[in-house]
């Protein structure tokens, strides 16, 4: 009689929050709820339903009472209102029954970053802006804090084995990781690595989820701040220093004081790099291990990554591709089959594709919807190559999605790296964001040599989490993936971790010389990467992609952006406005999406519900009119319109 299959289901309830299922200890699947809902960080709540949950049951075909345990890591206070799993109807039998636990955010980090790195035995790191409150620490984890033992976790380390994931030492902050600005300055005093970034981001570009941003322009600038101006690490204390706030007077963003806000950016890298080495530098002393797993939302800084492998401290390091918060549900799924079977699970994970696959029949199906808009013929590699090697830009939709913020084959937008032009082109009018934004180069494993100064570190390079040095000589043959500094935060792609990238990868270098690709996620400026074929053909017709492969198909467009603002708009989910904000509930395959659409969408919608005395059933408005409306007031874009349709509020018949 065949075994029964042991489910597990971790939940990362946080911002940017995950669903991961385990089957008999393997990951079967894992998704953001981003990808879902379209609203970029969405947070996972216990006492909320799930989209990303629904998803993983479906991808399955097995129901909640299947799971053999559920384990939720919660960012905030686990007694919080909004955390209470009884309140949930995905979640509240289970939590009766004893088939659910709860655990902390770093924990969770930390295990989630050793169960993919296939090590034996390993010194673990997280590093991000603010993980779990004091209250919720095991006494383990409370006693090996450094300095007060009060506030929310910022820096941890555990060492890691097949057992368990030992806590060895851990910083708090007793204030918010982010403080507002003290009086007469512009800019936020911080109190965690996380913070660091955040409080930059928002002094530079008004956002405080910019740290990528951030990290780019740092080649633009130079070290004005010094290190011991951010930051104090000494017999193992760690604390933040508000002088370089307190310099800022400052309210105009970027593009406004470029030179100062270059220079800023270039400290504040300087500072996390140095940092972060001096911390690691502290913790070798406390474990034999010559591995390194690493993780938290400043993981994905892959200069500061670089700056670890080159220290010479370990041997092997491994970050996890879902670093930032989106990893947290692996770890929490891995704990609970360590909870079932007495040990973790422990592989090296070869591919982030962890989403679900969509066959070619919903593919077709999808298209054919569309088929007043679009064109499609069959997809072949060496189709591919010729389009990109004529200098087209090509959506790439192909098998399961990544966990994680980085596009690393299954959703990604490709273009040839040999035209200086395909940077401009792709910042402007495809992804509408910064022109300093660089372009990562996907390349054929093996070839890294032939391009780079130095053979990169396969555990970095294979997921885009590190950077290197273009050889000076072949740096004018890429332009387009060259950064500002002569580096390139490349991705080394091995036909087994992504067949079909791969041929084409091998078809443009047969046709051109060049075995790499730009690489950069499919989605517009503020959006999630696509989930799914239906969101990839969106968000192809709202940009200026030329043409778009989903599972094997070709699709090209029929007819242009500036036609498509002819169409009708109908709206699809009942609105309630209010003098404050639009509350929305739209169906989605995965169950229902409640969410508040921001104050300046709140004006299209409005206005939209006012030219049609709007009923609960869907009507109907010209586009073209609505746009007239809309350019008296120059803070309502077409793009925000766009937007609304990716977040299933609206579609164009």
């Amino acid at each position: 009689m065949k075994a029964k299959s042991i489910w597990v289901m971790g939940i990362g309830a946080s911002h940017s929050g995950s669903v991961c299922l385990l089957k008999n200890g393997k990951i079967f699947c894992a998704i953001q709820e981003e990808r879902l809902s379209r609203v970029k960080r969405d947070r996972i709540q216990l006492a909320v339903p799930s989209l990303a949950f629904e998803y993983c049951l479906q991808a399955a075909k097995i129901k909640s009472s299947d799971l053999s345990l559920i384990v939720a890591s919660v960012q905030g206070p686990m007694v919080a209102a909004n955390e209470n799993p009884a309140q949930n109807l995905q979640l509240a039998r289970a939590f009766s029954e004893g088939r659910l636990l709860r655990i902390t955010h770093h924990y969770a980090h930390a295990v989630s970053a050793y169960c993919t790195s296939g090590f034996r035995d390993s010194l673990i790191a997280v590093v991000d802006g603010m993980g779990s409150p004091m209250g919720d620490l095991s006494a383990s984890e409370r006693a090996c804090i450094i300095g007060k033992a009060q506030g929310g976790e910022i820096v941890s380390a555990y060492l890691g084995s097949a057992l368990s994931v030992k806590p060895i030492r851990k910083w708090m902050t007793a204030e918010d990781f982010l403080m507002p600005p003290a009086r007469g300055t512009s800019m936020c005093r911080f109190r965690s690595w996380g913070g660091v970034f955040e409080s930059v981001s928002q002094q530079i570009f008004d956002d405080r989820d910019a740290a990528g941003k951030v990290m780019g322009l740092a080649a633009f600038g130079q070290v004005k701040f010094t290190a011991e101006q951010f930051y104090d690490f000494s017999r193992g204390a760690l604390s933040f220093r508000d002088e370089v706030p307190g310099q800022f007077h400052l309210s105009t963003p970027w593009p406004g004081h470029q030179k100062l806000y270059s220079d800023l950016a270039a400290s504040a890298q300087n500072a996390l790099e140095s940092g972060i080495i001096e911390i690691l530098k502290y913790l070798k002393k406390y474990t034999r291990s010559d591995n390194l797993a690493y993780a938290g939302g400043v993981a994905l800084n892959t200069c500061v990554n670089q700056k670890i492998a080159e220290s010479g401290l370990f041997k092997k390091i491994h970050v996890i591709p879902a670093a930032e918060d989106s990893g947290v549900s692996l770890g929490a799924a891995f704990h609970g089959y360590r909870e079932l079977k007495g040990k973790f699970p422990s592989y090296a994970l070869v591919s982030d594709q962890l989403g679900r696959a969509y066959s070619a029949s919903e593919t077709r199906l999808t298209i054919q919807r569309y088929r007043g808009w679009v064109s499609c013929t069959r997809s072949t590699p060496i189709r591919v190559a010729h389009l990109l090697a004529s200098g087209k830009t090509v959506g790439w939709f192909s098998g399961r999605s990544e966990l994680g913020p980085r596009a690393l084959g299954g959703r990604s937008i490709l273009a040839d790296p040999r035209n200086p032009r395909t940077k401009a082109k792709l910042n402007l009018l495809v992804k509408n964001r910064e022109a300093f934004r660089p372009f990562a180069p996907v390349l054929m494993a093996g070839t890294e040599l032939d391009w780079f100064e130095k053979k990169p570190n396969f555990n970095l390079s294979r997921f885009m989490l590190g950077v290197e040095k273009f050889k000076p000589q072949v740096q004018s043959k890429v332009p387009a993936v060259v950064h500002h500094d002569g580096t390139g935060r490349l991705q080394s792609l091995s036909a087994q971790a992504c067949p079909d990238l791969h041929k084409v990868l091998k078809s443009f270098a047969r046709l051109t010389g060049i075995p790499i690709l730009v690489n950069t996620s499919l989605n517009v400026a503020g959006e999630p990467l696509v989930e799914t074929p239906e969101d990839a053909l969106r968000t192809f017709l709202l940009s200026e992609l030329d043409s778009c492969v989903l599972n094997g198909f070709l699709v090209r467009k029929k007819i242009s952006r500036a036609e498509i603002s002819k169409k009708s708009i109908t709206i699809d989910a009942k609105l309630v406005a209010s003098s404050l904000q639009t509350t929305w509930q739209v169906h989605t395959p995965w169950g229902k999406s409640v969410g508040i659409v921001a104050p300046h969408l709140e004006k299209i919608l409005l206005l939209i519900e006012t030219r049609n005395k709007m009923r609960p059933r869907a009507q109907a408005v010209n586009a073209a009119t609505l746009i007239l409306k809309l350019k008296r007031d120059p803070r309502v874009t077409w793009f925000e319109l766009i937007e609304l349709w990716n977040r299933r509020l609206i579609r164009f018949d």
